[in-house]
């Protein structure tokens, strides 16, 4: 493609210096005639008035004559030097040139031709010196001037068809020239739009590419299509796939492990706290140092036992194996089964859990899932509300989608500053300026959160509240969207 408009950018050029190069050819050609036939009409009328000079004399001194033909023949030399430069570059007209000077340079010294002859009573007379009478220096003066005269029009004719044929070939010209401008100027146009055109398409389909790769990079799909050719974005195509294949094996590999550790850890981390539970059930003599130290273990293993489980459900999650049960339940059950497990920590702080349910219409959702979000979303705001305020579950239809519910919950903590808002929802993140309650947290709640809603065709998102802290909000398929 580039070679073809570096051809056209070079090709084009030369056929208007072409042009132009003719134009002025033709220029130059129709100057020279009018110089030539300038110069021609000048020594003409010289000869004229060397002519007109000589009839007109009857009786001159041998001084005059001497002097006339120097000034005629300055000015022929000077004329016909000039001719000569005109018509160096032309043979036919330069031997014509050459004669027409020759005999006029003799019609020069023929005309002022002439002596001082004795006669009878007349002292000083002046007579012709190389001719016999006046008669004959005439005649010889009309011969050489008929043949300067025939000499002239013969040159004269030979630059005329010049200046008759200017006008319209230099009109000629110029509409070649116009016409070739606009030839040369709309192929530019077609050809750098062609090209443009072909080159964006091509540019634009491989940029679809790799915008798809990224696309599936950013899904965790490693099966991209191989972008073709040998330029820069296909170098960083395959850059790009190298990390990516790079960046799925380890994830494999991190999930794999992720999910082997947890699931040893949950065994064992069980079993502890059935023995646990035994021990403490029969109560045989204990005292209460190493029944409250055995309490203070049990709730620790089941923190653990519950991190395990989260990791597992993050492994299905992340490997597209989550398995969601779908069936019809009402919003109000899904409450109380979230203030169940939460009331003994709402009550510790005094926080009052408090249901707003516009209808209690069903959604179809997995319940056990859904319940597992919103403990994680209210268990946050009592870790992160002061004491003796209000958490609410807000429930109401989307304004614009009778299809999905949306679920808020709202509390008066200190909320999330704007900067950390972005990466709530990503894995090991935790927010907020108490290290204290950072550390009661695994980093999971809010990523596991995201994977169970996304996996019900839902969002999760957050924001500030207009009553003061936080507002985490969901949308859940409602039971019109069965069918999904």
């Amino acid at each position: 493609m580039l070679g073809i408009t570096l051809v056209c950018q070079v090709v084009f050029p030369l056929i208007l210096l072409r042009n132009i190069g003719l134009l002025e050819e033709a220029g130059r050609k129709e100057t020279n005639a009018k110089a030539v036939i300038s110069c021609l009409l000048e020594t003409k009328s010289v000869m004229s008035r060397m002519i007109i000079d000589l009839v007109g004399r009857r009786i001159v001194t041998v001084t005059e004559g001497s002097s006339v033909k120097n000034s005629f023949s300055e000015v022929a030399k000077e004329k016909f030097a000039t001719i000569d430069s005109l018509v160096a570059d032309d043979p036919v007209a330069r031997k014509i040139a050459k004669r027409y000077r020759e005999d006029f340079l003799y019609l020069c010294t023929v005309a002022s031709d002439f002596g001082i002859v004795p006669s009878e009573g007349v002292t000083n007379k002046v007579m012709p010196a190389r001719f016999l009478n006046d008669t004959e220096q005439m005649e010889e003066v009309l011969i050489c001037s008929r043949r300067c005269i025939q000499e002239d029009a013969t040159l004269r004719k030979h630059y005329v068809p010049i200046l008759q044929e200017w006008s319209p070939k230099a009109l000629a010209e110029r509409e070649s020239l116009r016409r070739n401008l606009l030839i040369v100027i709309a192929a530019e146009i077609a050809i750098s739009v062609g090209i443009a055109v072909v080159i964006g398409r091509r540019l634009v389909t491989r940029l679809k590419t790799l915008m798809s790769n990224i696309d599936k990079f950013s899904c965790g799909d490693p099966d991209f299509e191989r972008l073709a050719g040998n330029d820069e974005l296909t170098e960083l195509d395959e850059r790009f796939r190298q990390m990516t294949i790079a960046k799925h094996n380890a994830e494999e590999f991190k999930r794999s492990l992720m999910g082997m550790v947890a699931h040893d850890l949950r065994s064992p981390l069980t079993s502890s706290t059935l023995i646990i539970d035994n021990v403490l059930n029969r109560n045989t003599g204990m005292d209460e140092w190493t029944s409250t130290r055995l309490k203070r273990l049990q709730s620790e293993l089941a923190r653990l036992v519950r991190l395990a489980n989260t990791l597992l459900d993050i492994e299905r999650a992340e490997s597209n194996k989550l398995e969601l049960h779908y069936s019809q339940t009402s919003l109000r059950r899904l409450a109380q089964l979230t203030f169940a497990a939460l009331e003994g920590a709402a009550e510790v702080k005094n926080i009052e859990l408090v249901q707003s349910i516009e209808s209690d219409q069903d959604v179809y959702v997995d319940e056990d899932r859904i319940v597992q979000v919103l403990v994680n979303l209210v268990s946050n705001a009592v870790k992160f509300s002061p004491a003796n305020e209000e958490i609410t579950i807000r429930v109401q239809k989307l304004e614009n989608d009778d299809a999905f519910v949306l679920f808020e919950v709202i509390d008066r903590g200190p909320g999330v500053p704007p900067a950390e808002q972005t990466y709530l929802f990503q894995k090991f993140v935790q927010t907020g300026s108490d290290e204290s309650l950072k550390k009661q947290g695994t980093g999971f709640g809010l990523y596991l959160s995201d994977l169970i809603i996304k996996g019900h065709g839902g969002k999760i998102g957050y924001k500030h509240s207009k009553e003061g802290g936080s507002n985490f909000f969901f949308t859940v398929p409602s039971s019109s969207n069965e069918s999904r």
